[in-house]
């Protein structure tokens, strides 16, 4: 409690902070300004899931980060990119390197209208290019 409200913690939002995010736009209030590893739970989702989420102007959801000086793999099974693979918590040198898993993009995706957005970096975070395909949407496993 602060000043006799609650200040929320790890993804936790609402006036006691009794709910976890559904997905990262409904933090903003709660985290301004912060970037890390929160608990998201869409409606589909059985169990809190670990999301990096970026507070700022673009409320984004990250589905993948990958900075190529790390050493991990990415030439992985069916079954790695169905569940998640990598650290999804910020490395010592503020890095972070994962796959969210396509069962967790499904439960997202499949709770209300997103827009995937695939941006290319270059050395120094120097923007190269992006795309938005509207309305996206992960199907379940067959």
């Amino acid at each position: 409690m602060v000043n006799d409200s609650c200040q929320c913690v790890n993804g936790y939002i609402g006036t006691t902070c009794e709910r976890l995010m559904e997905d990262c736009t409904e933090g903003y209030e709660y985290y301004p300004g912060q970037m890390g590893t929160f608990l998201i739970q869409p409606p589909l989702a059985p169990e809190p899931i670990p999301t990096v989420c970026r507070m700022e102007y673009d409320l984004r959801t990250y589905l993948q980060l990958r900075h190529y000086t790390s050493g991990i793999p990415f030439d992985r099974d069916w079954t790695s990119y169905r569940d998640c693979f990598g650290d999804i918590y910020e490395e010592n040198d503020g890095t972070r390197d994962f796959w969210w898993g396509n069962q967790n993009a499904y439960y997202l995706t499949n709770s209300r209208q997103y827009d995937l957005l695939i941006q290319a970096v270059g050395y120094g975070y120097s923007d190269i290019g992006n795309i938005v395909y509207k309305n996206f949407v992960v199907q379940d496993e067959l």
